[in-house]
């Protein structure tokens, strides 16, 4: 993943992903609605909408995944409100 966003022409992390994991904002609730996205990094939420990603360069993090619902909440319990998560992780040292 992280070859790919390097490759991106983007310079915040939204695009990028819009351009190289574009299913990942595109996928539908059970209801049929737009999925609800959680954006965490590492443990901690840093907002409710994709658009979060706009604030962080594509350069930030060290690994970026997505987690469906069934295994955000497994991770995060309660506070994920049973929606997709996408974690920034960076290795601290």
């Amino acid at each position: 993943m992280k070859s790919e966003l390097a490759e991106a022409v983007q310079s915040n992390l939204y695009d990028a992903l819009l351009q190289v994991r574009s299913t990942w904002f595109s996928r539908r609730s059970r209801t049929g609605g737009a999925q609800l996205i959680y954006i965490y990094l590492d443990d901690p939420l840093m907002g409710t909408t994709a658009g979060t990603l706009r604030s962080v360069s594509v350069n930030f993090p060290d690994r970026v995944r997505y987690l469906s619902p069934t295994d955000a909440q497994i991770r995060f319990g309660i506070r994920n409100n049973m929606a997709a998560a996408i974690v920034l992780e960076v290795d601290r040292q």
